[in-house]
């Protein structure tokens, strides 16, 4: 049986939220290696982002513990 909301296919929202996360790491990894090849290496803190995107997810999700695998 097929996991549903109503008319959503949750394994198959699932398979293509991956998918395009997929595309774009490998989009900005990309980017950032273009940018270093160039000489222009950015200052990104990599951690400021994930801690920013775990703090919207957990303010729009409160009852839903969203955890990163190295977070405190």
């Amino acid at each position: 049986m097929v996991p549903k909301v109503g008319s959503l296919n949750l394994a198959e929202a699932q398979l293509n939220s991956e998918l395009k996360i997929m595309v774009l790491e490998q989009l900005v990894e990309q980017l950032l290696q273009n940018q270093a090849r160039m000489g222009r290496g950015l200052n990104i803190d990599m951690k400021a982002i994930q801690n920013d995107a775990l703090k919207k997810l957990r303010d729009k999700y409160p009852d839903l513990p969203f955890t990163f695998e190295d977070d405190e």
